[in-house]
C-alpha cells in the first residue's frame, strides 16, 4: 500500500483518484494521511478486480471475480472524466438497460450494476479472447461485414 505524502496533490487529480476508488476517501475526509487502496483497480462491491483488460471512450473494462458466485466477469466502469456529462451518464445507463433486456447465446449477459465511489459500473459475461479490435471480420467488396447469410 502506497501513501500520498505530497501535500500539493490536490484538486482535479485527487478527485479522479477518489472517483476510481484508488484513494481511501474516508481517511481523506477525516483529514488523516491518505492511502492508496490499490495500485490501479477500482473497488467494486461484491467483486475482486484482477486486471484492466481494456479502455475506451466511455470507460474501462476490468476482469474481476464475482465473489458471491465465484465466477469470472467483466466489469465496465464509467470514465471519471465523463461524470459531469449528463448525456454520457444517460448513454452508460442506457447501455446497461439495453443489454440487460437481451437474451441470446451470442450476446453477453449483464449480471448486476451499481455505483462505487460515485462511478456507475456493471458486470457482464466474461468472454475469453481479445477485444473486437483484434478480430478479423469477413468483408464484402463494399467494405461491409459479410456473415454469409
Amino acid at each position: 500500500m502506497k501513501r500520498i505524502q505530497d501535500t500539493h496533490l490536490k484538486g482535479h487529480v485527487l478527485h479522479k483518484l477518489m472517483g476510481l476508488g484508488i484513494v481511501d476517501t474516508e481517511k481523506l475526509d477525516s483529514g488523516q494521511e491518505c492511502t492508496f487502496l490499490d495500485e490501479s483497480f477500482p473497488s467494486i462491491p461484491g467483486h475482486k478486480v484482477e486486471a484492466l483488460i481494456g479502455t475506451g471512450g466511455m470507460g474501462r473494462v476490468y476482469r474481476a471475480r464475482q465473489l458471491r458466485t465465484d465466477r469470472l466477469v467483466a466489469v465496465k466502469v464509467l470514465n471519471p472524466g465523463l461524470m459531469s456529462s449528463l448525456s454520457a451518464l444517460r448513454r452508460f445507463k442506457q447501455e446497461i438497460e439495453s443489454v440487460a433486456r437481451l437474451s441470446h447465446p451470442h450476446i453477453i449477459q449483464v449480471f448486476e450494476s451499481g455505483e462505487s465511489r460515485g462511478l456507475p459500473w456493471f458486470s457482464m459475461s466474461w468472454i475469453r479472447g481479445g477485444d473486437l479490435s483484434s478480430v478479423s471480420l469477413p468483408m464484402d467488396p463494399r467494405g461491409q461485414c459479410d456473415f454469409g447469410y
